[in-house]
C-alpha cells in the first residue's frame, strides 16, 4: 500500500506531465509533425481515447490538489491557533476525500486515515489550549478549583476564550470538557452546599475547599462566589440558563431545611433577601430566584407566626374554662323580626340578595329542610294536584291496609249553606279565634364561656404580627387567619359540653371581629342543631299519614302533643341564644312548619265534609301550639294567617267564604290557590262556577288597577 509521501511524488509527476502536455511549444511540434499526413481512423480513435485519459487524469489531479491544499491549510492554521479556520478546512477536507473520484481504493483509504490523524491532532491542540483558558485542578481530598482566563498567549499567539467558545458552538463539539456549564456543575454544584465545603473566588479562580466553620452564611458567600465566577465568563447566557435550575433547587433546599434558624435570626433573613437581589443583578433571573427567595422567606415567617398562635390555641383547650359569663347586646333589637328572618347560612344569604323582597319572604329561611338536606321545597304545582295518595295528609282511612283502595270521598253539597251549626258571621269567626298567651320574651343577653376572650386575644395577636411584614405580604398573612379560626372550631367541637354554648362563643367572636370563615362554620353548627329537631318533628308529623279522621282523632292528638313537646324542647334550648338569633330561628322554624301543613292541604284531591272538619280542628291545634311569642307571632309569620284562613275555609259554607272574600279577605292566597281550595271542598254546581268566575273577575280587575 502506498504511503502519503509516495502519493505526493505521484501527484508531482502527474503535474509535470500535464505541464508538458499543455505547453504551447509542445503542442506546435505535435501539430507540425502530423500536418504532412492525414490520420487514419484507428489513429484518430487512439488519440481520442488518450484525450479522455488525459482529461480524467487532470480532474483527479485537481481533486488531489484541492485535498492537498486543504491539508496544508489545516496544518498552517493549526500552527497559528486559528481554530475556526482549522475546523472549517478540516470539515471540507473530510468531505473532499469522501467524494474523491479516484479508482484506487487504497489511495482514498490513505487519505481518510490522514484526515483522521489530522483531526486527532487538531482536537489535541484545541483541548490543550482550552485547558490553559479553563484549568481544572482536583485534589484527592475532594477539593477542586477552576481558573478562567479570558485570554492566553501560546507561542507568541494571543488566544481568546471567546474565539474558542465560538468554535465549540459553531461546530457543535460534543466533548463535555468544552461545556463550561457542565464543568461548573460537576465541580461545584454537588459540593457548594455541602456542610464540609465552602466556595471562594480569588481573582479568576473559583475553589471549593473543606471548612470547619460551616454555617448558613458560608452558603450565602459560596453562592455569591459562584455567581461572580460565572459573570467573569463572556457569552455566559447558556451557562446561566444551565446553572440556574440546580442553583435554584439548592437554594430552596437550603432555605427549607434551615427555616427555623433563618426565621430566628433577622440578620440571616436580611442576608437571604440581599442574596436574592444580588443574583438578579447578575442576570440570574430564570426561575425567578429572587422572587422565590423573597416570597419563601416571608411565607416561612408567616407560617412561623401561625404555628406560634396555633400552639396558643391548643393550650387554651388543654384545660378549658367552661364557666359562663353573661354578654349583653348593646344595640336595641326587637323581640321579633318584622318579616321572615334572614337566612342563617352563607349560601342562603347570597341567594336571598338576588331575590325581590316578596321572593325573599318565601325562600330566605335557613331552617326549612324538614328532613331533607339535599332537596329544595317540593314543586308547589305538583302538590296542588288532586292525587289522593301523594302527600303527608292523605289517606286518613287507610291505616296500614294498602291492598284495599279507599272509597271516594263525597264532596260537600251546597245544602251546607243552610246548616245552622255554622258560625253566624264569618268575619267574627276569623277575629274571635282564641290566641295563646305570650310568655315573657327572653332577655337581650346570652351566655358564653371565658374561652372567646382568650381566643380573641390570640387572633388579635396574630393580626398584629403582620406589622412585621411588608404591605404586599399582608394579604397572604391574613389568608392564614382561616387556619386559626378553623382550628379553634375543630378543637371546640371536641371539647364544648354544649353545641349552643360553642355557638354562643363563636357568635361573640364574630361580633367582636369580622371572621367570615368562623361565622360560616358557626352558622353551619347551628343549622345542624336545628336540622336535628326538624327531622324529629317531620318524623312525628309523618305518623299522621293514613289516619282515618273518623276513628283516629285520639291518636292524632297524641301526635300533635308529641310535636308540641319537641317544639317546647327546641325553644327551651334555643333560648340560650341571644334574642335576635333566637327570634329569627323561632319564626323561621314555625313558618316552615306551617308551610308544610299548607302544602299538604293544597296538595290534596277532593276533601269530604268529615275530613274537612277533622283537618280544620287539627290545624287549629297546630295554630294554638305553645310558642315563645304568643299572638305576636302572627305579625312575623305570614303563613300563620294563611293557615288560619285555610282552617276557616275548611269549616265554612260557600256563601260565608264568598262574604269573607267580598270583605277583602284571603289576600294571602293567589287566585288559583283560592279557587283550587274551593274546588276541593264543594261539588260542581252552577253556583260554585258562578262564584269561581266572580273571584277570578274581581281579582283580575284588582290586578289591572
Amino acid at each position: 500500500m502506498q504511503t502519503i509521501e509516495e502519493i505526493d511524488t505521484h501527484v508531482e509527476r502527474l503535474d509535470e506531465q500535464i505541464t508538458r502536455l499543455v505547453a504551447v511549444d509542445s503542442l506546435k511540434t505535435q501539430l507540425s509533425a502530423t500536418s504532412h499526413r492525414s490520420l487514419d481512423i484507428k489513429e484518430l480513435g487512439q488519440l481520442q481515447a488518450r484525450d479522455g485519459q488525459i482529461v480524467t487524469e487532470i480532474e483527479q489531479l485537481q481533486e488531489l490538489w484541492v485535498i492537498t491544499t486543504l491539508k496544508k491549510e489545516v496544518e498552517v492554521n493549526l500552527e497559528m491557533f486559528e481554530f475556526e479556520n482549522v475546523f472549517a478546512s478540516l470539515q471540507k477536507l473530510t468531505e473532499k476525500i469522501q467524494g474523491i473520484s479516484l479508482n484506487s481504493a487504497s489511495v482514498k483509504t490513505k487519505w481518510l486515515e490522514r484526515a483522521t490523524q489530522l483531526q486527532d491532532e487538531v482536537l489535541e491542540t484545541f483541548t490543550k489550549t482550552w485547558k490553559q483558558l479553563v484549568s481544572v485542578d482536583e485534589e484527592s481530598s475532594g477539593a477542586v478549583s477552576v481558573t478562567f482566563h479570558e485570554e492566553v498567549e501560546i507561542d507568541d499567539f494571543a488566544i481568546a476564550f471567546e474565539s474558542l467558545a465560538d468554535v465549540v458552538e459553531t461546530f457543535a463539539l460534543p466533548q463535555n470538557i468544552f461545556n463550561l456549564a457542565h464543568t461548573i456543575d460537576t465541580c461545584f454544584m454537588d459540593t457548594y452546599l455541602d456542610d464540609g465545603y465552602v466556595l471562594t473566588l480569588n481573582g479568576s479562580t473559583l475553589s471549593s475547599s473543606k471548612t470547619d466553620t460551616h454555617n448558613i452564611l458560608t452558603h450565602i458567600q459560596s453562592t455569591k462566589a459562584l455567581v461572580d465566577f460565572i459573570n467573569l465568563i463572556p457569552q455566559n447566557t447558556r451557562i446561566i440558563n444551565y446553572i440556574s435550575t440546580p442553583l435554584f433547587d439548592k437554594l430552596k433546599e437550603l432555605v427549607t431545611e434551615n427555616a427555623d434558624q433563618i426565621l430566628g435570626d433577622q440578620s440571616l433573613k436580611d442576608n437571604f433577601l440581599e442574596l436574592g437581589q444580588y443574583v438578579q443583578t447578575k442576570n440570574f433571573t430564570r426561575g425567578k430566584i429572587n422572587e422565590w427567595i423573597t416570597h419563601e422567606l416571608y411565607e416561612l415567617t408567616i407560617q412561623q407566626y401561625l404555628n406560634q398562635h396555633l400552639d396558643m390555641l391548643r393550650r387554651v383547650f388543654e384545660e378549658p374554662d367552661f364557666s359562663t359569663v353573661t354578654r349583653t347586646i348593646q344595640s336595641s333589637t326587637p323581640s321579633l323580626p318584622s318579616s321572615n328572618p334572614v337566612p342563617m347560612t352563607t349560601t342562603q344569604e347570597a341567594k336571598s340578595k338576588n331575590k325581590s323582597d316578596a321572593d325573599a319572604d318565601e325562600d330566605e329561611d335557613g331552617w326549612d329542610a324538614w328532613g331533607d338536606d339535599d332537596q329544595d321545597q317540593d314543586d308547589k304545582g305538583a302538590k296542588q294536584t288532586k292525587a289522593d295518595d301523594d302527600d303527608g295528609w292523605e289517606a286518613w282511612g287507610d291505616d296500614d291496609d294498602e291492598d284495599e283502595p279507599p272509597a271516594p270521598k263525597p264532596k260537600k253539597l251546597l245544602s251546607k249553606l243552610s246548616k245552622k251549626s255554622r258560625s253566624p258571621t264569618p268575619t267574627s269567626q276569623l277575629q274571635n279565634k282564641p290566641q295563646p298567651t305570650p310568655p315573657l320574651a327572653p332577655p337581650n343577653t346570652y351566655q358564653t364561656t371565658h374561652i372567646p376572650d382568650q381566643v380573641l386575644s390570640i387572633i388579635k395577636s396574630y393580626i398584629a404580627s403582620r406589622a412585621h411584614l411588608p404591605e404586599d405580604q399582608h394579604s397572604s398573612h391574613m389568608s392564614k387567619l382561616n387556619y386559626l379560626t378553623t382550628t379553634y372550631f375543630m378543637l371546640g367541637s371536641r371539647s364544648y359540653p354544649s353545641t349552643l354554648l360553642q355557638y354562643n362563643d363563636g357568635y361573640y367572636l364574630t361580633q367582636e371581629l369580622a371572621l367570615p370563615n368562623l361565622k360560616s362554620l358557626n352558622d353551619r353548627l347551628l343549622f345542624t342543631f336545628i336540622k336535628t329537631y326538624e327531622d324529629r318533628i317531620a318524623n312525628e308529623l309523618s305518623h299522621l299519614n293514613g289516619l282515618d279522621p273518623g276513628i283516629s282523632a285520639g291518636q292524632s292528638m297524641l301526635v300533635v302533643k308529641k310535636i308540641q313537646s319537641l317544639f317546647d324542647e327546641m325553644f327551651k334550648e334555643l333560648s340560650f341564644l341571644e334574642r335576635e338569633t333566637y327570634s329569627k330561628i323561632t319564626v323561621s322554624v314555625i313558618g316552615e312548619f306551617y308551610q308544610l301543613i299548607i302544602d299538604s292541604v293544597m296538595g290534596k284531591g277532593d276533601i269530604g265534609e268529615a275530613e274537612s272538619v277533622y283537618l280544620s280542628k287539627l290545624i287549629d291545634n297546630f295554630l294554638q301550639m305553645n310558642q315563645p311569642f304568643g299572638a305576636e307571632l302572627k305579625n312575623s309569620v305570614k303563613n300563620w294567617e294563611k293557615l288560619r284562613k285555610i282552617s276557616y275555609i275548611l269549616n265554612a259554607h260557600l256563601k260565608e267564604i264568598m262574604e269573607t272574600f267580598y270583605n277583602g279577605e284571603f289576600y294571602e292566597f293567589e287566585t288559583d290557590e283560592l279557587v283550587s281550595l274551593i274546588d276541593k271542598l264543594f261539588a260542581d254546581s252552577d253556583l260554585k262556577r258562578s262564584y269561581v268566575a266572580e273571584i277570578r273577575e274581581l281579582r283580575a280587575e284588582a290586578d289591572n288597577q
